[in-house]
């Protein structure tokens, strides 16, 4: 899914004047003092209301968000979110009424709850805010033209350019929320593009590569993520590698930066050279001791067995580097959990891919981490 495009006009030197007055408006004694302190005040779990919806879905509706700020002369604030089409406008604009129309439910029920009060202060406090609630929330409902919906609060209207904020605060997280779908996504295709990799590698050699190549002596040189390199289309970059030389070589060394991106997970920082995913390497595993496996010996089932895990941003290794993930049966999920919000990729010896939660029950990973184990994995 395409991101939607955000234009915000940047705070240049000499707006600060311009921004300090604006701020200055915005002073305890209006807008920020008989809303925001009261909106502070909501019961704790009220925020579940924005925590359970699907900003992915509502996202996809939108082509293009405008965001314009203006502290120069007579300043405003201008918000437009631009629909794909004139159905989804209608849709983005049902939806912005709803929520609206649950935030002020919520209200409602906080202000019958005060007005109870036997503080005089807080009583006279809720009968003043029922009494704006509809104007706030009609500053906030945004207007419709064609695909696009619009909202503008110039700088005469301080108490409507607070509510601007929530606008732009209901869009955030569903920015937030869709760039990283769109990253899990990638990071998930990435794993795919390695399963077809390893596949038409055991297809070519009748086994899987094993985790790493070997000198005469035992002495791992280079990871099975330099093998497969012609099965990802990187003939050339494989022909470059010096394979009876160590990574870490200074002819190999000088190859790291030249690391493909479907070994980096896009959801985590950008280093230079460190990969994502790694092969799980133990006993039991598909890629245990120094000799390559093949199908016959994943006696579990190929869609019940792990062949490669994501790990998290701080368990990353050079790509090179004859290194992976160490499988631990005592703790099999150390190193795990953090590669998305809420789990991580799995790649399965049938080239499936599995978003694994990061609750997941340790036993049930301990049994998908081997591959001949007679306990063959069923749904989970």
């Amino acid at each position: 899914m395409a991101e939607p495009r955000v234009r915000i006009r940047p705070i240049v030197p000499g707006d600060e004047p311009a921004l300090r007055a604006l701020f200055d408006r915005l002073s305890p004694e209006t807008v920020r003092q008989r809303f925001f302190r009261y909106w502070r005040r909501l019961p704790d779990d009220w925020f579940h209301h924005f925590a359970n919806v699907d900003y992915v879905g509502r996202l996809a509706l939108v082509a293009e968000v405008d965001a314009r700020v203006d502290l120069i002369g007579k300043s405003f604030l201008y918000l437009a979110v631009r629909a794909n089409n004139y159905a989804d406008a209608l849709k983005l604009q049902n939806i912005v009424s709803a929520m609206l129309e649950e935030v002020k439910g919520t209200l409602s029920e906080e202000m019958k709850r005060q007005l109870e009060s036997e503080d005089p202060v807080e009583r006279a406090m809720a009968q003043y805010l029922r009494r704006i609630t509809d104007r706030y929330f009609g500053a906030i409902q945004p207007d419709r033209k064609g695909d696009t919906l619009y909202k503008r609060l110039d700088g005469g209207q301080e108490s409507q350019m607070a509510a601007i904020g929530i606008l732009v605060a209901l869009l955030l997280p569903a920015v937030s929320s869709a760039r990283e779908a769109a990253r899990r996504i990638q990071s998930s295709n990435n794993l795919k593009q390695l399963g077809l990799a390893m596949l038409n590698y055991h297809d070519v050699y009748r086994r899987f590569p094993a985790r790493a190549i070997f000198d005469s002596e035992g002495r791992p040189l280079l990871s099975w993520r330099v093998q497969i390199l012609p099965f990802i289309e990187e003939q050339d970059l494989y022909k470059q590698f010096h394979l009876d030389e160590p990574w870490d070589s200074e002819h190999n060394k000088a190859l790291i930066p030249q690391m493909p991106e479907v070994y980096r997970n896009p959801s985590a920082p950008a280093e230079p050279g460190q990969a994502h995913y790694v092969a799980l390497v133990g006993p039991g595993t598909l890629f245990e001791g120094r000799e390559a496996h093949s199908f016959r010996e994943i006696l579990d089932g190929s869609s019940n067995s792990i062949m490669l895990v994501e790990v998290n941003p701080d368990r990353a290794v050079i790509w090179t580097k004859p290194e992976d993930f160490p499988f631990d049966p005592e703790n099999p999920l150390d190193g795990l959990g953090n590669a998305h919000p809420g789990g991580f990729n799995v790649l399965f010896c049938d080239g499936s891919v599995r978003f694994i939660s990061e609750t997941i029950d340790p036993e049930v990973f301990r049994r998908m981490a081997t591959i001949a184990d007679g306990k063959p994995l069923g749904d989970f």
